[in-house]
């Protein structure tokens, strides 16, 4: 299992990774920065692979994300440069109260496109699009079925049917994590369901719209990770790894912000 096999791209070897990178190299869409190239290739499916390129076409890296139907708005607090490639990052965010929660918690998204996003004066609200690639999942038919899942002993922690613990952030004594990864620990309820196939490779993989603490969010998973099948209206828990990309045009967001300075 991997994140790349969440959206349907079965990369077990480095040979095949290679291949996958040339193809996307071929026949994706580039996007140039001061610190490399970003090539993207958009499939009907949702999935999303980011190659990243040195400025002489060498390899730096590649990421994949999942481009959904989730939207949420947050607060970002600070970008975080990545460690393996200088085309990686990530941001420390909050997610802000709304109708349906009135609690702010921090977490983290990887962000594949990273240097693209200009402008930004932390902290700031914008709005974001947000996948989640399953680690380890659990599919419930049900709210009853699953809140008997979590009756426990008194002492155990017990979630409720929306709930996220930024697993990324803090160890289990409370201690932050260094470095911090994008990762969360969530329950959420099944608003939308899909079974999608990746053109590039025909295989299939699971697509689901859950609505958890925060807000929805667009969770992908490898239909070999359970010999279940999601159900519409049903409960999953799980570990994941977060992909996020900001929705809002932070350089009109800028330009607006001086506007109202500068009185023009």
């Amino acid at each position: 299992m991997s994140h790349f096999s969440s959206i349907g791209f079965v990369v077990e070897t480095k040979e095949a990774m290679m291949e996958l990178g040339n193809k996307v190299f071929k026949i994706g869409d580039t996007f140039k920065t001061s610190w490399g190239n970003y090539i993207l290739y958009s499939d009907e499916s949702g999935a999303e692979l980011w190659l990243q390129v040195t400025e002489k076409n060498e390899v730096l890296g590649m990421n994949p994300h999942f481009k959904g139907r989730s939207k949420r708005t947050i607060r970002l607090a600070k970008g975080l440069e990545g460690i393996h490639s200088p085309l990686d990052g990530s941001f420390y965010s909050w997610s802000l109260a709304n109708k349906d929660d009135d609690v702010e918690f921090p977490f983290l998204f990887d962000s594949p496109d990273y240097r693209l996003i200009r402008s930004l004066e932390f902290p700031c609200e914008v709005d974001i699009q947000l996948s989640a690639f399953a680690h380890g999942i659990e599919y419930f038919e049900s709210e009853l079925e699953y809140s008997t899942s979590q009756v426990m002993g008194k002492e155990q922690l017990k979630m409720a049917v929306r709930s996220f613990i930024p697993s990324g952030l803090f160890l289990p004594n409370g201690e932050e994590k260094n470095p911090p990864k994008a990762l969360g620990v969530f329950a959420g309820k099944i608003q939308d369901f899909e079974e999608r196939v990746n053109t590039v490779t025909k295989e299939s993989f699971y697509w689901m719209l859950v609505d958890t603490l925060g807000g929805s969010i667009d969770v992908v998973v490898d239909k070999e990770q359970n010999n279940k099948t999601p159900v519409l209206g049903g409960v999953i828990f799980g570990e994941f790894w977060l992909s996020g990309r900001i929705l809002t045009d932070t350089q009109s967001q800028k330009k607006g912000f001086l506007q109202r300075i500068l009185g023009r």
